[in-house]
């Protein structure tokens, strides 16, 4: 017998040395806080395995710890940064980049960039000063690997963004051209920079397009806080510091009395530090915002609060309008220190509001309340834009305080059985299923493009009649790689059991008189006196007296056929009427009574008077006492002596299950 015997190891990272660092300027210092030595000297970093990068995080956002270069992208050749290693290393794979994280100047990082390697460039990259330097990776010896992007900084605890770099395997030279920033226009850089022998199975590979983003969880309560915003303008700094946008979904300056309800919420603060104000006051697609709620939501409401800086209230959002979207046709910008136009009716947006702008108050301070929007309708969305239109007056600044959402109630998808049929290749549902109602089955690919309740019906299964206990259903199996299915449970269509327009006579019908008076009945036809000029669909309808007013000391009846209910857990009675009776002394009564003795099992309507009004459509739920039995439907009239009116018409009489 021969024994194998695999044991799989984790393989242990070994850092890279980086030997020195020449870059297109100094930043804050040539040799001391904030230089371009910091980026690889580990200061600012939290080195949890100091000989594997992929454990370190940022301990301080301090700009002491950071290297910003004066001068923003967009010259050729003026912003760039060449690391040496030393010597060639042939084991190269991984580079880890950390972006500034100084709270005021988050927008000064580097986004996107180009990666070259060289094992000994034609021309070597000039000295660091305090001047700014081009240098040129095309002027001889370089390769480029290609461009991507590294995220904004994200502040204490952020680990690093890992970049495959195994094509500069051999190289002692990386050189990154620093193509942009995200948003500054005066300076750009980045935290620090690593280099490992070891693969990481999440490096982004330059010149591929980024992996999206993983879904971020599902709320676990009912307050939805958005996951990212993107405004018209930053705000007194950019994010995530004082006065920056971000402070709106943040919390800052924010009493949530109970954090689950946000109708609780009072401000706290009312610091500039704590509101982003915009610098400009309103103009056409000037003035936006736009919320990044995570992934498709089902929401209820949204609530906001206003500019809260005591001598600065005139600047908070007066009108505004709500879109809503899943993707937008045309990319939202990025915020940055200048203003930055957007327009909604670019496509993929669906205005919330058509009607007319939405209001919000003008902000009070301290314990000011929220106000709140319906925002159902944008259920299914991702993105919530809010067009600003107006302030409270000021001809400087727009902005708002806060903003959250709360989830509204979404039908639960029903537990499925799948089985899969190998000789046939098909796959059977099956669920649970319940009299009264039907089914559809929805299904998708992707289960970030909209909430299940959203997805398309799959293979005409739009409309599946309940089969108590259990629906199945079988179908060849889907080609995709994945697809995801959902079963939604709707009632059911309501079914007739008893519908009449007494166009075809009064079959079954029955009506009487129980008072002393003789001079009224009822009566089946075309009416033609005093009362309703038609009858409300074709021709006939029932009334007290067709041509004349109702009598004196009345009390007459009409009595539907026998309806059988004795299966029924709920019914409906709709029925058309034409009423002018003397209010208090005169009255109609509607009643459900048993088929086998006439008796009275309850009353729909004890006193109906007043009129005329025309033609009204009338619906009563019928009582538990009515169901179980059979049962007829009647309507009567009673009078009095004094006063006479056209009466009591009814027309198009039906009832329906459930």
């Amino acid at each position: 017998m021969l024994l194998a015997v695999l044991s799989i190891c984790a393989t242990q990272a070994e850092l890279i040395p980086i030997s020195g660092i020449e870059a297109f300027h100094q930043g804050d210092s040539l040799d001391g806080d904030g230089s371009v030595l910091d980026v690889i000297n580990g200061t600012g970093m939290n080195k949890v395995d100091p000989e594997d990068p992929s454990t370190w995080t940022i301990s301080s956002v301090a700009w002491q710890d950071d290297w910003q270069g004066f001068q923003a992208p967009g010259i050729p050749d003026n912003t760039w940064a060449v690391i040496d290693l030393g010597t060639p290393v042939v084991e190269l794979e991984t580079m880890y980049l950390w972006n500034v994280q100084e709270p005021n100047a988050i927008d000064r990082g580097v986004d996107e960039f180009e990666i070259f390697h060289a094992s000994e460039p034609v021309v070597r990259p000039p000295r660091t000063s305090g001047a700014v330097t081009p240098y040129d990776f095309s002027s001889g010896g370089w390769t480029s690997i290609g461009a991507t992007n590294l995220a904004r900084g994200a502040g204490i605890g952020e680990t690093g963004q890992a970049f495959d770099v195994s094509e500069a395997a051999g190289a002692r030279f990386i050189g990154l051209r620093l193509l942009s920033a995200h948003g500054s226009t005066s300076r750009v850089g980045f935290g620090e920079v690593a280099f490992t022998d070891t693969v990481d199975e999440n490096a982004v590979v330059p010149g591929e397009p980024l992996p999206p983003p993983p879904p971020p969880p599902p709320p676990s309560g009912p307050v939805l806080i958005p996951v990212g915003i993107e405004t018209f303008h930053q705000g007194d700094s950019s994010s995530p510091g004082n006065g920056s946008n971000s402070r709106v979904i943040d919390g800052s300056g924010m009493n949530k009395v109970d954090p689950d309800d946000p109708a609780t919420w009072t401000v706290s603060s009312s610091a500039w530090a704590d509101d982003w104000q915009g610098f400009a006051a309103p103009t056409a697609n000037g003035n936006w915002a736009v919320l990044d709620l995570g992934a498709p939501m089902v929401l209820d409401r949204m609530y906001l609060w206003n500019v809260q800086e005591a001598s600065a209230l005139d600047r908070g959002m007066n009108t505004f309008n709500l879109w809503h979207t899943n993707q937008p046709t045309v990319a939202v910008p990025a915020t940055g220190a200048n203003v930055t136009n957007y327009e909604f009716s670019s496509g993929g947006w669906t205005l919330l509001n058509p009607d007319e702008p939405l209001a919000l108050a003008m902000g009070s301070g301290v314990g000011d309340q929220s106000q709140s929007f319906d925002v159902s309708g944008a259920s299914g969305s991702q993105y919530i834009g809010i067009e600003i239109l107006s302030n409270h007056g000021s001809t400087q600044r727009v902005g708002f305080g806060e903003v959250a959402f709360t989830i509204g109630e979404a039908d639960l998808p029903l537990p499925l059985d799948v089985a899969y049929d190998p000789l046939t290749d098909s796959l059977t549902l099956s669920w649970a299923s319940e009299g009264g109602l039907h089914y559809r089955i929805r299904s998708e690919t992707d289960s970030s493009a909209s909430v299940p309740i959203d997805w398309p019906v799959f293979g005409g299964f739009a409309d599946i009649d309940a089969t108590p206990p259990v629906n199945t259903v079988t179908f060849p199996k889907p080609v995709d790689g994945l697809r995801l299915f959902v079963v939604e449970s709707y009632p059911a269509p309501p079914e007739v059991v008893f519908s009449d327009d007494f166009e075809s006579g009064a079959t079954g019908w029955t009506v009487g008189n129980d008072g002393v008076g003789d001079n009224t009945a009822w009566e089946l036809g075309s009416p033609s006196g005093p009362g309703p000029a038609t009858a409300n669909s074709l021709v006939n309808c029932f009334g007290t007296n067709l041509d004349d007013t109702y009598g004196e000391f009345a009390d007459v009846w009409l009595r539907s056929p026998v309806i059988d209910f004795s299966a029924t857990g709920a019914a409906t009675l709709s029925y058309f009427r034409y009423i002018d009776i003397e209010e208090e002394f005169d009255g109609g009564q509607v009643a459900a009574l048993a088929a086998a003795d006439d008796s009275v099992i309850a009353i729909l309507e004890a006193q109906i008077e007043g009129g005329p009004a025309g033609w009204d459509e009338i619906s009563y739920s019928l009582p538990a006492e009515a169901l179980g039995k059979e049962i007829k439907i009647e309507f009567r009239l009673t009078t009095d002596e004094v006063e006479q009116f056209s009466g009591f018409y009814i027309d198009d009489v039906t009832l329906t299950v459930p």
